[in-house]
């Protein structure tokens, strides 16, 4: 019940932003409310609104989120979700998250405070942890190309590992720039030390 101001922050690297919709909804001790803002997010940029929800929350626990591609799937690197509520005298919970935002599935972020088993009563972040948990075993295994080595990473190439988990672009067009321009560097400091006849 009352208003909330919610504020999205958006990564900075190349492909950060995203051109698809982002809907939120906001999960307290008592309740969930869906907000109807389906937001358009800039790569960089904090996205600032104000949501009025009829529902009486209590205190926020977490902030799920969906992000909907329109014609095609365009990740999205979220840093952080942060909400204060409500009214303009309450809390301001912050929702870490700091990775990348792809296809049709609904995300939850915990709120960032540590919880001990005690603080958690009804056994909502341990269901969310144990769910966290279930979904990495998936998507992280161990491969064995042959016995008694070292195992590695089951991905046969950069595109099946997670999108977290790869070079950022921005990052991987400096790598490979690199390593296109780094020979001619060391050919002309070759020439150089050279002495001509």
């Amino acid at each position: 019940m009352g208003v909330y101001r919610i504020r999205v922050s958006t990564g900075s690297s190349l492909f950060a932003g995203s051109n698809n919709q982002v809907q939120l909804w906001l999960v307290g001790q008592h309740g969930e409310a869906a907000l109807g803002e389906r937001l358009r997010l800039e790569r960089g940029k904090e996205m600032e609104f104000q949501a009025d929800v009829k529902e009486y929350l209590g205190p926020l626990l977490f902030v799920k989120m969906r992000k909907k591609h329109l014609l095609q799937d365009d990740a999205w690197f979220c840093n952080w979700i942060s909400v204060q509520g409500p009214g303009a005298g309450g809390e301001e919970f912050r929702f870490p998250c700091y990775r990348w935002v792809e296809g049709n599935g609904v995300l939850s972020l915990p709120e960032g405070t540590g919880r001990s088993l005690v603080e958690d009563p009804q056994g909502l972040f341990k269901k969310h942890r144990e769910e966290e948990l279930e979904e990495r075993r998936k998507l992280y295994r161990w491969g064995n190309w042959k016995d008694g080595l070292i195992l590695n990473v089951a991905a046969a190439n950069l595109g099946d590992l997670p999108l977290d988990e790869r070079f950022l672009e921005d990052k991987r067009i400096d790598f490979e720039t690199s390593l296109a321009i780094g020979p001619c560097v060391i050919w002309k400091v070759i020439r150089k030390d050279v002495p001509s006849n």
